[in-house]
Order: C-alpha cells, then structure tokens, then sequence
C-alpha cells in the first residue's frame, strides 16, 4: 500500500506540482487548500507524513502543527513546513512549532523527494503504539513529555500500572495477560 501524504498550501499551482512530483515517486497525495482543511483531512484519514505551507490564509502552517501536536491522534506524524521565508528566525520558529523538516521555495524537486523520504524512514522506525492497546507507547510518551517540559507546555499524565501483574501472566501466560489488559 503506498504512504500516504497530506499537503496543505493555498497556491494551486504549487499543490498540483507537488502532487504530480509525489505521485510519480508512487506516494498516494491528498492536497488541500487550507490549515484548517488539512486538519479535518487528517483526523478523517490519517496520512504517514504531512507538508504544510507556513504562509496560508485562516491558520498559517505552524499554528496547523501547534495543533496537530498537540493531538494524540497526530502527534507523532512527520510534519514539513515548505516556505518561501528563507530566513534562519523563520526556520527556528518553525522548529519551535513543532516541525520535523524545514523546505524553502522554490525548491528542488528531487530534495523534496529525499526529505520525504528521509522523514518517512524515520518515522517508520519509531514505536508509535502498543501493539495491544493501540496506544501511544514508551518512547513516544517520553518524548511528548520531554518536548513539552523543554518548552514550558501543559499538560496532564495518567499513569496505570496494574500491581503484581507478573504472577498472573506467569499463571495464565502472556496471551491470557493481555486478554486482561485489552478488558
């Protein structure tokens, strides 16, 4: 099945360039021509990696990201901002949003690729759930914490250990354990 990617910028042009480069790699592009669009496209179908033009009427690119982090259904989607601001403010306030990769216009058509593909790849070898649970896992709760504490941000922890559960699974097995948990 091929990745899917969700591009938000305002220019048509660029969106019908940016998709026809995407799909001639073999990658599945929804284009939209809005922040807030992209953000109902990606709770409706959640793609494999996002890329967001920072300059956009309604919401810019980087309050999209803003919000897509701070949504645990989107949170550890890789997440490009592509910008015709050159400068380095610029890429350090997209950073600070939250962006994964930072891409100036007018771009490269081949670095556009390499950086999707390089985000894709490194996307992919990141745990982002339990296998069981479908929720988010060791590594990406570290990190959501981490990220939040280095940046001065809210937020709320629940943590639910289930007490002197090792005898059970040694009685019933794990597959007898993770009924349990799954309950």
């Amino acid at each position: 099945m091929a990745e899917r990617i969700l591009v938000a910028d305002d220019d048509p042009v660029l969106r019908a360039l940016i998709t026809a480069v995407l799909e001639g790699q073999g990658y599945e592009v929804n284009a939209v021509p809005s922040g807030d669009t992209l953000i109902r496209a990606a709770h409706d179908s959640l793609p494999d990696l996002l890329l967001i033009d920072v300059l956009m009427p309604v919401m810019d690119g980087m309050e999209v990201i803003r919000q897509l982090r701070n949504d645990t259904r989107t949170s550890h989607l890789p997440m490009l901002l592509i910008t015709a601001q050159a400068t380095p403010q610029q890429a350090v306030m997209g950073f600070e949003s939250g962006a994964d990769d930072y891409i100036t216009k007018p771009f490269d058509n081949d670095l556009l690729v390499a950086r999707v593909r390089a985000n894709l790849r490194r996307a992919a070898r990141l745990p982002v759930s339990s296998p069981l649970t479908g929720l988010p896992g060791n590594l990406l709760v570290e990190e959501e914490v981490t990220y939040r504490l280095r940046n001065n941000r809210a937020f709320g922890l629940l943590w639910v250990d289930i007490y002197n559960f090792k005898p059970f699974n040694d009685a019933y097995g794990f597959g007898g354990g993770d009924k349990v948990i799954r309950l």
